[in-house]
């Protein structure tokens, strides 16, 4: 009696999961992306940032979002370098780049743009 009970919960269970899903797909939706420090640096033309650039990928549940491939671009006219290019997100959430000092000086931005996501992307300022 106690088998067969166990046997109709457990397929009841597959078939909420066959027809509604298991998956955690939403979950894994970049909600948001910041630059957890690193950004505001000055630097002098052609030289390395002194630090790296962490920045931090959030699931629409507001956790960290892990393999997330994020690609980091400088704006439009501006010569910044980085290293690397492209990235994934470890456990917790985190990707890092090394941003290297063009030759103009002002305000350069850099684009971090997550590939599931582009709209979600931000600008972090080096100086």
């Amino acid at each position: 009696m106690k088998l067969k009970y166990l046997l109709a919960v457990l397929c009841v269970a597959a078939g909420v999961c066959f027809c509604c899903g298991c998956d955690d797909k939403e979950s894994r939706e970049v909600r948001k992306v910041t630059a957890v420090r690193g950004g505001g640096q000055c630097a002098m033309p052609g030289e390395k940032y002194t630090d790296f650039l962490p920045v931090r990928v959030d699931g629409v549940d507001g956790e960290p979002l892990a393999g997330e491939r994020v690609r980091f671009v400088p704006q439009t006219g501006s010569d910044l370098k980085v290293d690397p290019a492209e990235a994934v997100s470890d456990a917790g959430g985190i990707v890092m780049t090394h941003v290297t000092a063009g030759k103009q000086v002002g305000d350069l931005y850099l684009n971090v743009i997550p590939a599931s996501k582009p709209e979600r992307a931000v600008l972090v300022c080096f100086v």
